[in-house]
């Protein structure tokens, strides 16, 4: 559900095939479909002086088109409600955003050999704000049909320096290295999967 309003805008039913939106988006996007989302999110957050580049989401080309689409749209959601609640997006020394896709993980059960039933897609991103909106930001991800969970956390302060005397230092403003996923049921065929180190629950 978290991705089905972007797959159905984009991805329409053929009927005649019995192929639903996505089914569509799972076996006919291609590197066409994956470049123009990608060029148009990183103008997007360009405008917000938020610099999006390849590596951070493209973690193998040799995934499927599908992984990398849903990847990007991860990461759009991210940015765009970590802004909606007041958290600026952390930036290296060259200004790229600090978030990235990392490898994609399969669950499956039974046997090593078991067909994976669903994909994992972890995004890590470090923001800087209060604990009050970085909350807001956690929770907006978890409402209606948006399914985000936190996964790893880290939280810190800066560390404590000499100040002038009269000085002021606002001690509310912490940082934050989180990474949360999205999950995507596994396709039927093998060939769609090419995850790198996937788990396996059984």
């Amino acid at each position: 559900m978290t991705f089905r309003n972007e797959i159905h805008n984009v991805y329409p039913s053929d009927e005649p095939h019995g192929l639903s939106p996505e089914d569509q988006f799972v076996y006919n996007s291609t590197r066409i479909d994956y470049k123009d989302l990608s060029d148009r999110i990183k103008s997007e957050f360009k405008e917000k002086n938020i610099i999006i580049t390849e590596k951070c989401f493209e973690t193998d080309t040799a995934e499927p088109v599908f992984h990398l689409m849903l990847k990007l749209w991860v990461i759009r959601i991210l940015l765009h409600n970590a802004l909606d609640n007041s958290l600026a997006v952390e930036a290296e020394e060259n200004g790229e955003a600090r978030i990235s896709a990392t490898r994609t993980f399969a669950y499956a059960i039974g046997s090593d050999t078991a067909k994976p039933y669903l994909l994992e897609f972890p995004v890590s991103i470090h923001l800087t704000g209060t604990m009050e909106n970085f909350l807001k930001f956690i929770k907006s991800l978890q409402e209606k049909d948006l399914y985000l969970p936190l996964k790893h956390i880290r939280v810190y302060s800066e560390p404590p320096k000499e100040l002038p005397p009269g000085a002021k230092i606002d001690v509310s403003q912490l940082h934050f290295r989180a990474s949360f996923s999205a999950f995507f049921p596994a396709p039927s065929s093998n060939t769609l999967l090419n995850v790198e180190g996937g788990t396996k629950e059984n």
